[in-house]
C-alpha cells in the first residue's frame, strides 16, 4: 500500500535524526518554519517533539548542530560552475530550480550564512550554515519533490566546506556613504532568503530607502515591488508595513 505524505514525512524525519544525527525542522508550504526553532540550533529535537509537529514540508538546520554546510545553487548552470570551480560532494539534493551540495563543517572556525555569493561579478550561490536551514526530501514544491540526486551519507564522511568559498563581503556604498541617491537601484542587489538572515536583509533594504530620502509611502511602494522578486519566500504586506514603520519611526 502506498504510504501517505505524513507517513513519508515521519520516515524521513526519523531517518535524518536517528541515523545521521541531523536537527530536523517542520516547514510550511511557504518554506518558513512551523515551530520556534532557535533552541534546535543547539540541540536535536526529541522524537516526541518531531511527532507532534504539523507534517507539511521538512527541513534540516545547518551549522554545528548537524555538522552541515549546504551550498545552494539556484540554477543548473550555477551548480555546474560550482562543481567545476569550487568543490564536489557525494551528497546532492535536486531542488525546484537547482541543487543543494552538502558539506561538513570545517574543523575550525564558524561558517555563517551568506546570500548572493559573487565570483567575477556574477552571483553564483548561497551558503546555508550557522543559524540557517534548508528544505530537504521529501519536501514538495510546485514542480514536484526535493529529491536525492546522490544519496546522503554520514556528515563526518562528507568533504569539508572550504571557508574560502564564503568570501567576506567588501565594504559597499551603504557603509561608506549613508546617502544613497538611488535607493531602488541599490536594493535590487539585496536578496532576503528565509533562514539565511532574510529578516535582517529586508530591514537593510528598507533602511537604504530611508537613507535615499524616500518618504514612507514611496518606500512602501518600492519595497512591495522588491519583495516580489528579491524575497524568498515573499513577505506579507503586513510584515513589510511593520518593517517600514519600524525604520521610519
Amino acid at each position: 500500500m502506498e504510504s501517505t505524505r505524513s507517513e513519508r514525512w515521519v520516515a524521513y524525519a526519523m531517518l535524518y535524526r536517528e541515523r545521521y544525527r541531523l536537527a530536523v525542522l517542520a516547514m510550511g508550504e511557504d518554506k518558513r518554519p512551523l515551530v520556534t526553532w532557535k533552541e534546535f540550533q543547539t540541540r536535536l529535537p526529541s522524537i516526541k517533539e518531531i511527532l507532534s509537529w504539523k507534517k507539511e514540508n521538512l527541513g534540516i538546520i545547518t551549522g554545528r548542530i548537524s555538522n552541515l554546510v549546504v551550498v545552494d545553487c539556484d540554477t543548473p548552470e550555477d551548480a555546474t560552475w560550482f562543481w567545476n570551480n569550487k568543490g564536489q560532494t557525494p551528497s546532492i539534493v535536486q531542488t525546484k530550480r537547482g541543487f543543494h551540495f552538502y558539506f561538513r563543517c570545517p574543523d575550525e572556525g564558524e561558517i555563517r550564512n551568506a546570500t548572493h555569493v559573487e565570483w567575477d561579478g556574477v552571483s553564483r550561490y548561497d551558503v546555508r550554515a550557522e543559524g540557517g536551514y534548508v528544505l530537504c526530501p521529501p519536501s514538495e514544491h510546485s514542480l514536484g519533490e526535493y529529491s536525492w540526486r546522490r544519496p546522503l551519507i554520514e556528515t563526518h564522511l562528507l568533504p569539508p566546506f572550504d571557508p574560502a568559498w564564503r568570501p567576506e563581503r567588501t565594504a559597499v556604498d551603504y557603509e561608506s556613504d549613508k546617502r544613497i541617491t538611488d535607493g531602488i537601484a541599490y536594493i535590487s542587489r539585496i536578496r532576503a532568503i528565509a533562514g539565511s538572515g532574510g529578516h535582517d536583509d529586508t530591514y537593510r533594504a528598507v533602511a537604504c530607502l530611508y537613507d535615499s530620502g524616500m518618504s514612507e509611502a514611496e518606500a512602501l511602494l518600492a519595497i512591495l515591488s522588491w519583495n516580489r522578486t528579491n524575497a524568498d519566500p515573499p513577505w506579507s504586506e503586513k510584515d513589510l508595513l511593520h518593517k517600514i514603520r519600524d525604520v521610519y519611526q
